[in-house]
């Protein structure tokens, strides 16, 4: 398990996917599953997964697939908590992760991932 806490001043960032005509993909509703590609030096790295929770300002789950899970479903989970009118703390933990070595990877993913959310949140 990966469990990654920060606080953030604002929380200012939006994110968006292309939209696949082909598939059904990229809808952010329970049940909507998203589809993105990783660049990771000459690779290219497809990540799968399904939102399970979208409980807007407070908590996202969604289900996180991709070769290094092994091809298998992992859980991140997202909880944010307001410290007060200016700032508030999100917690990423991200579980049923296949190996050590997978975990390591996760774990610099996500918070090289959260430094960059951290810096443009702040600037």
């Amino acid at each position: 398990m990966i469990c990654v806490g920060m606080q953030l001043a604002v929380m200012k960032l939006s994110f968006s996917f292309i939209q696949d005509k082909s598939y059904d993909i990229n809808f952010a509703q329970v049940g909507g599953k998203f589809q993105f590609d990783m660049a990771v030096g000459d690779n290219i790295l497809p990540h799968f997964g399904e939102y399970k929770i979208l409980d807007r300002a407070n908590k996202i789950q969604f289900t996180w697939n991709s070769f290094n899970t092994d091809n298998k479903d992992s859980l991140v989970t997202i909880g944010i908590k307001v410290l007060n009118e200016n700032s508030c703390e999100l917690t990423l933990v991200h579980e049923l992760l296949p190996s050590e070595s997978s975990i390591k990877d996760h774990t610099g993913g996500w918070t090289r991932i959260l430094d960059c959310l951290n810096k443009e949140c702040n600037s």
